[in-house]
């Protein structure tokens, strides 16, 4: 047998031989187009080997070529299954750690917004595939505030935009998803003046937490936060002024530690003054006089080792056992500053000046939080 030609019939490629006694012919392409003839020329070599190992389709259905029409619906299926198949070995934890990596943080923004996902990931205990996503996010539901589970639904969404774009997955199963509607939880109960005292007594005559007793009389007197606090130093307070400057705090470092904290300026980033009298300014000229070779930049506030106070280590050690032996319901630290701002919300004073000596912008913050306490009417006398 001859090998078999491609030929030119009138502009397309024709092949044609003589196999088993019979005549065939195949047109296909354009003869003209290099693509078309290198594979109308390869068709025509494997018919060629078909017939010399006995395996010619006399038919010709299987050189034929499909329609292109044919050819898009089954290109279109076969990329559906391979998407499919894609879509069920997608799995949340294993693409998580893929879109961190391709994210490139700085270790503070991984730190501060994806390690609690990523934490919260493993936290659950197995694979994420798609069908368990919905579990996942009642999961999410039972354990979460609504703002957490929407703050991080919005980085599982775009963690499900990079895979789309990577190929590895053709939906978004936390598009369009929110958080469930949370019922109002009680607003944190302020500590009562007699608690106060309770406290501040139990910190004086603690054998072991004695040394937080300044630090813990400063927050509840001030109300400042506590990197605030922690990051106070000499420099910043005037006696003869009787006012403490703040425009500096001691934040957590980008690893997100308390015990090694960097300095930097206030939430706000604006300076405010805090009244310095009485008790208050007392306490800390006391402090003042009895600290040795004392120098400007000196913390106000140390740990009893001399560095800065690391808050975790002080709520776990000190405070909560503090409370826990003055048989006092446990609170955030936290609370000290919520509990001063609720006391001069009580006492009457304007909300622009509790807004200032708290250090918000505004006193949007202070009538959403202490709403309830403003203007608090009595109950009109029926009986």
């Amino acid at each position: 047998m001859r090998e078999i030609q491609v030929r030119n019939n009138n502009g397309r490629c024709l092949i044609r031989f003589n196999f088993g006694g019979r005549s065939h012919s195949l047109t296909l392409g354009n003869y003209t187009d290099k693509v078309d003839r290198a594979r109308a020329e390869a068709l025509a070599s494997k018919i060629y080997a078909d017939c010399l190992a006995g395996n010619f389709d006399p038919t010709l259905s299987s050189y034929k070529p499909i329609s292109f029409s044919v050819a898009r619906r089954l290109a279109d299926r076969a990329i559906a299954q391979v998407k499919e198949i894609k879509a069920e070995q997608w799995e949340l934890v294993t693409n998580w750690g893929k879109f961190v990596e391709f994210s490139n943080l700085t270790e503070r923004q991984y730190t501060n917004h994806w390690k609690p996902i990523t934490i919260m990931l493993a936290k659950y205990g197995k694979p994420i595939t798609l069908t368990e996503v919905p579990k996942f996010i009642s999961w999410m539901n039972s354990r979460l505030s609504s703002k957490t589970v929407n703050d991080r639904l919005s980085y599982l969404r775009k963690c499900c935009k990079w895979a789309i774009t990577q190929g590895i997955m053709t939906t978004n199963p936390f598009e369009g998803v929110k958080a469930q509607r949370a019922r109002a939880k009680p607003k944190p109960k302020p500590f009562s003046k007699e608690e106060i005292g309770q406290i501040i007594i139990a910190f004086e005559n603690s054998r072991y937490y004695s040394h937080y007793t300044d630090y813990v009389k400063f927050l509840f007197a001030t109300g400042v936060r506590t990197s605030e606090a922690i990051g106070l130093r000499w420099k910043h307070i005037s006696f003869s002024r009787e006012e403490i400057e703040i425009y500096e705090v001691m934040a957590r470092g980008d690893d997100g530690s308390s015990s090694h904290r960097v300095r930097k300026g206030t939430k706000t980033e604006n300076l405010r003054a805090i009244p310095c009298k009485g008790k208050l300014k007392a306490m800390l000229q006391s402090r003042k006089d009895s600290t040795i070779n004392l120098k400007p930049d000196d913390l106000v506030f140390p740990s009893p080792t001399g560095t800065t106070i690391d808050d975790n280590n002080f709520r776990d050690r000190a405070w909560r056992k503090i409370l826990d032996e003055v048989g006092i319901e446990y609170r955030h630290p936290y609370i000290m500053r919520h509990s001063f701002i609720s006391h001069m919300v009580e006492d009457g004073v304007p909300l622009t000046g509790i807004a200032y000596i708290a250090g918000h912008r505004d006193t949007t913050m202070i009538q959403k939080t202490y709403g309830h306490m403003i203007n608090r009417p009595d109950l009109p006398d029926l009986l």
